[in-house]
């Protein structure tokens, strides 16, 4: 591999995986999301310059699959180099791109995928690189950059640590004096990676076992036997410091790892590391409700029984629906018992892990069904109120005894409401609070003192009216009654105007008139008067005659007077009008 090929930039490389990692969770499955970590093995050790280690690159995701991996391996050129990269028994299905390095920039770049159903576990190879030490010093290797994303359908990034390794560099002469017997060298320190549990016991398919090669030392030789007491020949397999097994090819048990190293003076004594296989996960089992005398108990109860013959059981995890793997506290081995949280009417699935002390484990699923209270039924409520102030009520029938909720729901927002069912299984609830304007969907469950519910009841609409709602709604009902009546109105005003007028007209023609006659009555008097003195000039002779006449005069002043008075009468009646 070209050692001055350089790694891409970070960013551009998630870029490329996310879509291809998105794609296969679309394709293959998805599971949910959790921590996980990539890491080096081993994370130490001392090394001298001009000489080759190994060390691997994992991925650590014990409690959710992943499907896709990247990340950038920094480490110093000036004290490091790398040799080679191997991708030799990869979790990794489908590389993104070949794993590249930079002896300039001090990198390694990998990105790659898991098909489903991905992958799970504590300890899953990516790739290996073999470094040489160029310089004395303290090499630090460590990530600049990574993501995990789960397969969860949702290519969530789970990634929560990227621990590195340092790893101390001596030069040959100076490397630190260490005892001999009899001047071969002594029995080397051996790691194991990925690392075993407290009890020795592994359940990946291989193991990595490094040691450390003292100076002076010109080969090893090394061994996986069964037994506790094997002699390793005085035979080498070259100047190395670490040895890869596949497990797969050893028997499940007991197994030991030696390893003796050789110099001028010979062959020194052998290190001894017992390690346990235990690839076969705990028993299978099934999950039995114990409770199913009750269906409609929303804390139902499940029990389950398994062994491990090998690790032995460590203890169990469970799952509900699509919720998070959590640990069933205080279950262990034996037979199990679980009372689960409340759970809501429906069907609903428990998943159950029961997993080993060499991290093998065995799932298994039950599906059960929590039956629902019986609904309430909403009798009467208030259809439709005229003004956000105005006063909520319903009232209806459910069980005796259950709390029934009812939920004024709508677009931004809901509003719960509780009644108590009586003995009769009546019930009733009046909200004083204010209701905002608009339409309202209107709900009603039932839950009963375990926590058991019904299913919610059709929706029906609440309709709140704002005051000018209410103005428009009133026109529409009463808007013919008001125009006619408007109308109706309008007419008599203008028929009493026309009366009016026509009044005034009248009253203006009589005085008109009554003005008229009094003039001409007047003429007709003075004529007459003017007669009268006339008759009476002729008369004077007439002595027989004279007194009538002037009596006569007299009534005729009466009558005349009395007329213009019942005249003048007539006009102040229609001066009043």
């Amino acid at each position: 591999m070209d050692e001055t090929a350089s790694a891409q930039r970070a960013p551009e490389k998630y870029l490329r995986l996310v879509p291809l990692a998105a794609a296969v969770v679309l394709l293959f499955g998805a599971a949910t999301a959790s921590a996980a970590q990539i890491l080096v093995s081993p994370a130490g050790g001392t090394y001298y310059t001009g000489r080759s280690f190994t060390i691997g690159v994992y991925v650590s995701s014990p409690e959710q699959a992943m499907n896709a991996i990247a990340g950038v391996l920094t480490f110093p050129t000036d004290k490091l180099e790398v040799v080679s990269l191997s991708k030799t028994g990869s979790i990794l299905n489908l590389w993104v791109q070949e794993p590249t390095f930079s002896n300039q920039n001090g990198t390694v770049n990998f990105e790659g995928v898991v098909l489903n159903p991905g992958y799970q576990g504590s300890f899953g190879k990516i790739l290996t690189v073999t470094f040489r030490a160029r310089l004395a010093g303290t090499a630090n290797v460590g990530f600049a950059s990574g993501s995990i994303l789960a397969n969860d359908g949702q290519g969530t990034n789970i990634l929560d640590s990227m621990p590195g390794g340092t790893y101390i560099l001596s030069q040959s002469d100076q490397a630190p004096i260490v005892e001999t017997t009899g001047r071969v060298p002594v029995a080397p320190t051996i790691t194991v990676s990925p690392p075993l549990t407290a009890e020795g016991w592994t359940g990946s398919p291989e193991l990595q076992f490094n040691w450390n090669l003292p100076d002076g030392v010109d080969a090893a030789n090394y061994a996986v036997f069964n037994s506790p007491s094997y002699t390793l020949p005085a035979t080498g397999r070259g100047l190395v410091s670490s040895a890869r097994y596949d497990l797969d090819e050893l028997n499940e048990g007991t197994w030991h790892f030696y390893v003796r190293l050789h110099n001028a003076a010979g062959w020194g004594p052998s290190s001894r590391k017992q390690f346990k296989i235990d690839r076969t996960p705990p028993e299978d089992f099934s999950v039995t409700r114990l409770d199913a005398g009750d269906p409609t108990n929303p804390t139902p109860e499940f029990t389950w029984e398994t062994e491990d013959s090998a690790s032995g059981l460590a203890g169990y995890d469970v799952k509900i629906g699509d919720g998070d793997w959590v640990d069933a506290e205080n279950i262990s081995s034996g037979r199990a018992r679980y009372t689960l949280p409340t759970q809501g009417p429906g069907w609903h699935t428990l998943a159950v892990r029961a997993k080993d002390n060499a991290g093998n484990f065995r799932e298994k699923t039950s599906e059960f069904e929590i039956e629902p209270l019986s609904t309430p039924i909403i009798e009467q409520y208030t259809e439709r109120l005229q003004s956000r102030y105005e006063v909520f009520e319903a009232a209806g029938t459910a069980m005796p005894g259950v709390t029934v909720r009812l939920a004024l729901a709508k677009s931004g927002g809901s509003i719960p409401l509780e009644a108590k069912a009586d003995e009769n299984g009546r019930w009733q609830i009046r909200h004083e609070e204010e209701l905002p304007t608009g339409t309202w969907d209107l709900t009603v469950t039932a839950e009963d003192k375990r926590g058991a519910k019904s299913y919610p009841s059709t929706p029906v609409k609440v309709r709140v009216s704002a005051w000018w709602g209410s103005l428009l709604r009133f026109f529409g009902e009463w808007g013919l009654v008001i125009v006619g009546s408007l109308l109706l109105l309008a007419l008599l005003i203008a028929l009493f105007y026309f009366l009016f007028y026509r009044l005034l007209r009248w009253r203006s023609r009589m005085k008109r008139e009554l003005i008229k006659f009094k003039e001409e009555l007047r003429a007709d008097l003075k004529i007459l008067e003017k007669d009268l003195a006339a008759g009476l000039t002729k008369s004077q002779e007439v002595d027989l005659r004279a007194s009538a006449l002037t009596k006569r005069k007299e009534d005729l002043g009466r009558e005349i007077s009395h007329l213009e008075k019942d005249i003048k009468e007539e006009i102040k009646k229609i001066d009043k009008l």
